[in-house]
């Protein structure tokens, strides 16, 4: 389990676009390589395709991100708050003020490659009124396997929530009660 952080952390999910699509060796890349301004007009271009359609960013991140993490989560991340130790760019972009849920940050670069982010939420209070949006969501007909993809930390988000099977006695008490308490669909 994640754990908490401090109350002024915020959850993003991005897509990197690094130099020859390698994150790792882009530290080491002088600014002038081209390959730095490749990287910043894939950034570019799929910002621009996001902020058209934002409900492809899970998508984007799952197929185009160089970062291995993304590719597996959607371009979900853990909470960060101001003591992270991530990237000084990375931190000056995503603890911007002013930035709301569902905010895409403007590409920027960081020393790993190019971003694309969008601000999902703060921490504390910006949790339940997220958790209650999506229920509403859901409660009016939106897609649960989309919102599960695209707004899950599970490890079976990829696979829109779908948990498969399960019996009485294998899930904990609090899922167990929940899940077994409400009517088929």
């Amino acid at each position: 389990a994640e754990a908490s952080p401090v109350p002024d952390g915020v959850k993003v999910r991005h897509t990197l676009f690094s130099p020859k699509d390698d994150p790792t060796g882009a530290g080491t890349l002088p600014d002038t390589d081209p390959a730095w301004a490749a990287a910043e007009a894939e950034a570019r271009a799929a910002y621009g395709a996001l902020l058209k359609d934002p409900s492809t960013f899970d998508e984007m991140a799952r197929t185009t991100s160089d970062e291995d993490s993304a590719k597996s989560s959607g371009g979900k991340l853990p909470f960060f708050d101001p003591t992270s130790a991530i990237d000084d760019a990375f931190a000056d972009a995503i603890f911007k003020e002013g930035l709301k849920p569902g905010d895409f940050i403007a590409p920027f670069k960081s020393s790993f490659g190019w971003h694309v982010v969008q601000f999902l939420r703060p921490y504390g209070d910006g949790e339940q009124a997220w958790l209650a949006t999506l229920r509403g969501q859901i409660l009016d007909g939106a897609d649960f396997a989309r919102i599960a993809r695209e707004q899950s930390e599970s490890g079976e988000a990829a696979k829109g929530g779908d948990i498969g099977w399960v019996a009485v006695g294998q899930l904990d008490k609090v899922m167990e009660t929940a899940i077994f308490g409400v009517a088929v669909g």
